[in-house]
């Protein structure tokens, strides 16, 4: 079962990893004298040579709403967890010792990375450990959509979708939490964005009985802000200038449509916009004062800064 927790199926023999390591040929006694019917995929990975010589057949049954990462039920002590962590470059404080016999050096022959993404554990699994065998055959559990449409709205609240960590932890709340609808914009992607789609609508025909998954429209162009002569009086006081540059942008709203419209906005905009939402952020009487630290510490830096917009290649 990959990318999808034993827990789901296996109450009375469940898996255990440090047990794995430790003992293989006991653990794998366990699991045939149990008759256990699903393990897990690390499981797989460690113990494959053996499965391969017990069975004429096996299926690997793929949670393909995942893609080379894959969310980890931790089926390890915490101090396991801890060195896994530690051992994937994750800084974490140790919280106890594992089985002597247990080398955590050996995991690597079931992972490739192991990372905590906010209440999640993430992994990638060491796939060369699978040789090439007629008899496995990989089971994906969902269908191909036919097409990649996602109709996007306006919304004010959304879960930024910027890498697979992020998908990952969305797929996790609605099993979960069950929400009833959820928002994400997608436009920011910085993998392979008809993939993410394609996942996306398997998650919607999937889970559309009790969540209904919306993708939000990217933030709309707006060329109007509130000119404040302190802008000047900055600019003036520490470049030297009198008037602010203009850039070329992409229109991100068309570049989800995957249009390639630019446009131009100014320096003083992108400033305007960052006060505005620092603003509507602060508390009290005191926040419509353009005096505060942070706000001034914002402005003095926002000259190379541009958040809700992305630069095209230079031509010059």
């Amino acid at each position: 079962m990959k990318g999808i927790p034993i827990s789901a199926v296996e109450k009375i023999n469940p898996a255990d990893l440090d047990l794995l390591i430790k003992s293989p040929y006991k653990y794998f006694g366990r699991l045939i004298e149990g008759r256990r019917k699903f393990i897990t995929y690390e499981e797989f990975l460690w113990l494959n040579r053996g499965i391969r010589g017990e069975f004429s057949a096996i299926y690997i049954l793929n949670n393909n709403l995942y893609s080379e990462q894959f969310p980890l039920e931790p089926n390890f002590s915490p101090a396991t967890k801890n060195k896994l962590l530690e051992y994937f470059s994750e800084n974490v404080s140790d919280t106890g010792e594992i089985p002597a016999e247990v080398d955590i050096n050996d995991f690597a022959i079931i992972f490739n990375g192991v990372k905590a993404y906010k209440d999640i554990l993430i992994c990638a699994y060491n796939e060369n450990e699978i040789p090439n065998d007629s008899k496995i055959e990989t089971l994906n559990l969902f269908d191909a959509p036919t097409n990649l449409d996602l109709p996007e709205i306006d919304a004010e609240n959304f879960i930024e979708i910027q890498d697979e960590s992020d998908f990952i932890w969305v797929v996790q709340k609605i099993i979960a939490q069950s929400p009833k609808n959820i928002f994400l914009r997608i436009s920011n992607y910085l993998g392979d964005k008809d993939n993410l789609k394609r996942r996306i609508k398997m998650l919607q025909e999937f889970f559309s009985p009790q969540t209904k998954i919306y993708c939000a429209r990217p933030a709309k162009f707006e060329q109007t802000f509130e000119h404040r002569a302190e802008y000047n009086e900055l600019l003036k006081r520490h470049w030297n200038v009198n008037n602010f540059r203009d850039f070329t942008v992409y229109d991100l709203q068309a570049l989800s449509r995957g249009v390639k419209s630019t446009k131009k906005v100014s320096q003083e905009q992108i400033i305007a916009n960052i006060v505005k939402q620092v603003e509507s952020c602060e508390i009290g009487d005191n926040s419509k004062t353009f005096s505060s630290p942070l706000r001034l510490a914002l402005v003095n830096r926002s000259f190379s800064n541009c958040p809700q917009y992305i630069l095209p290649k230079s031509t010059g």
